[in-house]
């Protein structure tokens, strides 16, 4: 059963809704679940505006230790502003203490460009 659920929550032809206020513009929002000990992140965002040529979204893992952020992937909405990130072997497992996203130069950056487009702890 959970292969079923992370298959459906990855699935890029999956239909995600996210219900609000009728007639109002629903915000950009993000989920990241991560397990350290294992090295595992699963990050799902909606309602991401598109963005220009030569761009992309990229997540970055803030360490408890207060280190410098880690790079956590790219990514490029699809036409209704959904994006997903499965990393099932994250290159350094660390302790998070959230995640943030930022816009950078196709291809990511090695360090996060101002402003932050979402962050959470």
């Amino acid at each position: 059963m959970a292969r079923q659920v992370l298959d459906t929550l990855t699935d890029k032809t999956a239909l995600r809704v996210t219900l609000t206020k009728p007639k109002t513009k629903a915000a950009p929002v993000a989920r990241a679940t991560y397990v350290a000990s294992r090295g595992t992140l699963v990050f799902l965002a909606s309602n991401l505006a598109p963005l220009s040529a030569n761009k992309v979204y990229q997540l970055w893992l803030m360490p408890a230790d207060q280190s410098k952020p880690v790079p956590a992937g790219t990514f490029v909405p699809d036409a209704r502003g959904n994006a997903s990130i499965v990393n099932t072997q994250f290159l350094q497992p660390v302790a998070a203490k959230g995640f943030s996203v930022t816009i950078e130069k196709e291809g990511g950056s090695p360090v996060p460009t101002l402003p932050l487009i979402l962050a959470g702890e």
